[in-house]
């Protein structure tokens, strides 16, 4: 059973009022267009920092390549700033 559906299942039969009315703050929230943007940028983020993590990982890596490395992450997560 997927989140969404155990969630309106509470909103719908909760057992309480209380408990009703969490669940459906939790699913609006993580519903919401600023939550799933926010979502998308963290998954972009990552996989561009992951990919330099991963680059980093070789004990031969030289400073020089390295530095390019750093430079060019830091111009990718400019570019999803200025988007």
């Amino acid at each position: 059973m997927g989140i969404n559906v155990g969630v309106l299942t509470i909103v719908d039969d909760g057992t309480t009022f209380s408990q009703r009315g969490e669940a459906n703050t939790a699913y609006e929230t993580v519903t919401s267009f600023e939550f799933i943007f926010i979502l998308h940028l963290v998954n972009d983020i990552m996989e561009i920092t992951n990919l330099l993590c991963q680059a980093l990982q070789p004990k031969s890596e030289d400073i020089l390549n390295a530095m390019h490395l750093v430079s060019s992450i830091k111009r990718l997560i400019q570019q999803l700033n200025d988007t």
